[in-house]
């Protein structure tokens, strides 16, 4: 049956293998087009964002969108899940003018929490701090544990995504990292492993942040013995792991984890490029390369 066909291509985007996933979604969604489910058609675009095919997801969720399907309750998770497809892709900018373009249709969707949240995280990247109250409101949200269960976590802008970032950088770091525990062991309670990525993700850049050098090697090492990584978080793992091994003189070997990076689909995403070319940077300045150093971060500034 066609529901099992399609559980088990979750299974296969919850394992790490979102390409795999999206072709049985487009296998499903090709036996009749015409009748494909709003969840099938939402599941493949997602898949596909999370297999480096940003063109390909970005797309597919603005079909979604055009007004062609009556979505019903998909169109919440569609609207965020198409800015961050454009977030992803094109980075903080190009995902804050997507979800305000649709808010702009569907301004009651603003009562929404998460939505609030997520607008002012997406504003405090490109560098506006007046929907900061949002991003708290958000995090009292998240302590209401009935509000957000599991599901909503494993969101691609999950609540807790959205807030341990912001606090890190207005540098409420320690909350930050009792949120990420805390955040972890409740989707570890809930067997839902995969959500633990980002939040061990983001606890990686903020050890790197504080020098704990030695300690973001391991971690970042133990995440990938630990879990599937797909084609978005692996090369974050490898360039924060690369970053740390750069500033602790090990320029080779971080050399070489930027070059496996660049072996990935995901490496087409904003912010993977960002950190590919601010990890060569570090490496360069400290194998005494100044200028070319400074060549290389002014190419992050130009991203």
């Amino acid at each position: 049956p066609s529901s099992l066909v399609a559980g088990y291509a979750d299974a296969l985007f919850s394992a790490g293998q979102p390409d795999q996933a999206a072709a049985i979604y487009q296998s499903l969604i090709d036996r009749d087009p015409s009748d494909a489910a709003v969840d099938l058609l939402m599941k493949l675009a997602r898949a596909q964002v999370y297999s480096g095919a940003f063109d390909i997801g970005v797309n597919s969720f603005s079909r979604l969108l055009d007004g062609s399907l009556d979505l019903g309750p998909a169109l919440l998770p569609t609207i965020l899940e198409r800015s961050h497809a454009c977030w992803e892709r094109d980075g903080p900018a190009a995902g804050l003018a997507a979800l305000e373009g649709d808010l702009s249709r569907h301004p009651e969707l603003l009562a929404v929490p998460v939505v609030a949240g997520i607008r002012g995280f997406l504003r405090l990247q490109t560098g506006d701090t007046s929907s900061l109250a949002d991003i708290d409101a958000l995090a009292s949200a998240i302590s209401f544990r009935p509000t957000f269960g599991p599901e909503q976590m494993l969101a691609s802008f999950m609540a807790a995504q959205i807030v341990v970032p912001s606090w890190a950088i207005t540098n409420r770091i320690e909350e930050a990292l009792e949120l990420i525990d805390e955040t972890c062991g409740w989707l570890w309670t809930s067997g839902q492993l995969r959500g633990m990525g980002p939040q061990r993700v983001s606890r990686l850049g903020i050890l790197l942040s504080q020098g704990k050098l030695a300690v973001v090697v391991v971690e970042s090492e133990d995440l990938e013995d630990e879990l599937d990584l797909d084609a978005l978080l692996a090369p974050h793992v490898w360039i924060f792991r690369a970053r740390a091994l750069a500033d602790m003189g090990r320029g080779g070997d971080a050399e070489a984890l930027c070059r496996r990076s660049e072996q990935s689909p995901g490496i087409k995403s904003w912010f993977t490029q960002c950190n590919l070319a601010a990890t060569r940077g570090q490496i360069l300045f400290h194998a005494g390369r100044i200028d070319a150093a400074a060549q290389t971060f002014r190419q992050v500034e130009d991203l």
